[in-house]
Order: structure tokens, then sequence, then C-alpha cells
């Protein structure tokens, strides 16, 4: 098992959350796989946004996060100062994240992610096993 000791003052609610949602992540379509999570996912995920888009009439259509695609619209469907904020709440986590060899960072052209590694997974069961599972409905107004 990893030590969770040895990661300086411990995980953030938000990278707990990304860590076991990723280890528990089920493949679902063509750009998800499992152990694989998208900001997009994060976001509708760990703090309850609504994602969708505006069709010709300007008439919103709720719809699933999608890869590479604007989910949430800031100025219209999310405050954009709260989107951008979580934007870079987001990138930071996943960056020490990384840096601690839990995830891999993935970057595309108008996406990015992560996909959990080995020692996130051995990370993300001993999180599940203590029960420390942060519940997203109490962490939407937290950016």
């Amino acid at each position: 098992m990893a030590k969770l000791c040895s990661m300086g003052r411990g995980l953030s609610e938000l990278q707990k959350y990304i860590l076991i949602t990723a280890a528990t992540k089920e493949p679902c379509g063509e750009y998800h796989v499992r152990g694989r999570l998208y900001n997009a996912d994060i976001f509708s995920g760990f703090y309850g946004w609504q994602s969708g888009y505006y069709d010709c009439t300007g008439k919103l259509n709720p719809q699933s996060p999608k890869v590479g695609s604007n989910n949430f619209h800031p100025g219209k469907l999310i405050d954009r100062k709260k989107y951008n904020t979580a934007q870079v709440v987001v990138r930071k986590s996943c960056d020490r994240l990384a840096r601690r060899g839990l995830v891999v960072g993935l970057v595309g052209r108008a996406w990015a992610g992560i996909e959990i590694t080995d020692k996130g997974r051995e990370v993300a069961a001993s999180l599940m096993a203590k029960s420390t599972t942060p519940e997203p409905a109490n962490l939407a107004d937290r950016v």
C-alpha cells in the first residue's frame, strides 16, 4: 500500500474525489476508458455543474459532458470567474497528484484530464476503506 503520510499536508477533498472517481470509473463511450477522468467530469461531478449547449434558437439543451466540447459556457451557464477559478484549482490538483505519482496528466487539443496509476489505485483503495469519500453536493459552492 502507498503511504498517505508521505504526501506533505495530505490530500485535499478535490484530490480525494479525483482519485476515488478515477479508480472506480467504468468505461462508457469512445473517449472514456477505465481509470481516466476528464476535467469536464470533475466539474460536473465534484462541483455539481450542469453541462449543456445552446442550440441555434438560443435554447439550453442539457447534455453529459463531452470531451473537447465547451460543456459549461462560462458567462452563461456558470459564472465566468467561478469557471476560471475552478479551471486553475482542478489543474493544480491534478498536477500535484501527478507529482506524487498517483495520476498521469493528459492533455489534448481541446481537453485535459488524468489517468490513475497503480500507486493512485492503492491510495484510492485506502481512502475508500477509510470511508473518506467527499460528498460532491456539499462541495458545490467551494469555488
